[in-house]
């Protein structure tokens, strides 16, 4: 009987002491990603196909109309992206062939093309100013960074260099030269009403490019600018994301993208997210439209388990709308699109600070004319992220998956 005893207590004891390891493990900087913007909204724009993003189209994003009638500023972050041209990709495929330097060329001229785009953004703005007044908050962009794979192709010439994959330095150097690039046409175009955030990383998951991403993120910070990251739920080196130099990392729940999934992912992904200081992706599955009631519900069951879980309070988030789910829902006359909608923008209101909250409260419309209120313009410094977060430390992507 002693010794059975015994053989309990040491079963007690080991059964406590891994429940106190993964404590610890969840425990790790166990608040979610927290940043200055706190809503960047995915735009898909470049490929044949996409919606052409003009000034009308971008309105939607810009500023938001409830169901009450009243119209206030919407998303204050824009996401610009795209994954190929062609069939040629910016991320790793087995369907498409790497894209080649003309291809990374393409995308940054679709970027800063005159009437759509970023420019049309520009102009959104302004022309919301004229309603609404000043946004109480600054508008941020971040744009596309093509990924090169590890696959041998002649990517292109940078000056008499030419650059051949999968050779990691001429995969790092095609980074410096997209960004460099990027940013030299972007000066020239005199944007005013929005700030150039940073870059996005478009490949999700470290397996194909873990050897380069250190090196692509530590080089767009030395231009003065963020490196964001979307990794998908079972992605590959995404609990490094810091290690690897991100800014700031956003995990995707893939729960509403589906209408057979277990809500557990949901839960997976806050916990996940939590414990590794991540924000999380917002998605919502343009099949919704084929069949309101699947996707409708899983959409529903996602944002009740965020609530849950904290994190609409207290997590920073981008937002997966598909191609043009938002233009669709914004444009719908159907009772449950507007009333989702407007719980979406609820989410985004709610994260702006007191003096950021809406501009409805200042602003009232009525035949025609506008009441302007004095407003605290929110400071633009940024205050994320905090010293010592970009600091790349020893890659071992290879050592664990989710």
């Amino acid at each position: 009987m002693g010794k059975r005893v015994l053989f309990m207590l040491i079963l007690l004891c080991a059964a406590l002491c891994m429940e106190s390891v993964r404590a610890e493990v969840l425990s790790v900087n166990g608040s979610y990603l927290y940043n200055d913007t706190r809503d960047f909204i995915d735009v898909y724009y470049g490929n044949k196909g996409r919606m052409e993003w003009n000034e009308e189209q971008l309105k939607t994003h810009v500023v938001h109309t409830y169901a009450d009638g009243h119209t206030d500023w919407f998303f204050p972050g824009f996401l610009f992206l795209e994954f190929r041209h062609g069939q040629r990709a910016f991320w790793y495929s087995d369907s498409w062939q790497p894209a080649l330097r003309e291809d990374w060329e393409w995308i940054i001229g679709r970027l800063l093309e005159r009437g759509v785009g970023l420019d049309a953004l520009d102009k959104c703005i302004e022309h919301q100013k004229q309603v609404l007044g000043e946004p109480p908050f600054r508008h941020k962009v971040m744009v596309v960074l093509p990924v090169p794979m590890n696959k041998h192709v002649e990517w292109g010439y940078v000056g008499r260099r030419k650059l051949t994959f999968p050779n990691a330095s001429d995969r790092i150097a095609a980074i410096k030269w997209y960004v460099d690039t990027f940013l030299e046409e972007y000066y020239k175009q005199g944007y005013t009403n929005f700030d150039l955030d940073g870059f996005y990383w478009v490949e999700e998951s470290a397996l194909e490019c873990g050897d380069i991403m250190a090196a692509g993120t530590a080089y767009v910070q030395s231009k003065g600018y963020r490196i964001y990251w979307s990794p998908f739920h079972c992605a590959r080196g995404a609990k490094d994301w810091r290690n690897y130099g991100f800014d700031a990392a956003y995990f995707q729940p893939n729960y509403s993208l589906y209408v057979d999934k277990d809500l557990s992912m949901v839960e997976n992904a806050c916990t996940i997210a939590k414990s590794k200081g991540m924000g999380l992706v917002i998605e919502f599955n343009e099949k919704y439209f084929k069949n309101r009631e699947g996707y409708g519900r899983t959409f529903d069951l996602m944002l009740d388990e965020l609530d849950r879980f904290g994190a609409l309070r207290d997590a920073s988030f981008t937002y997966y709308l598909d191609n043009s789910a938002l233009l669709r829902l914004s444009n719908s006359k159907v009772p449950e699109d507007i009333e989702r909608l407007d719980r979406i923008a609820r989410i985004v209101e709610s994260h702006r600070a007191p003096t950021q909250q809406s501009s409805s409260r200042r602003t009232t419309r009525r035949s025609g004319q506008t009441q302007q209120q004095p407003t605290q313009q929110r400071p633009t410094t940024p205050d994320y992220p905090p010293k010592g977060v970009n600091q790349p430390g020893r890659l071992n992507p290879d050592d664990w998956r989710f």
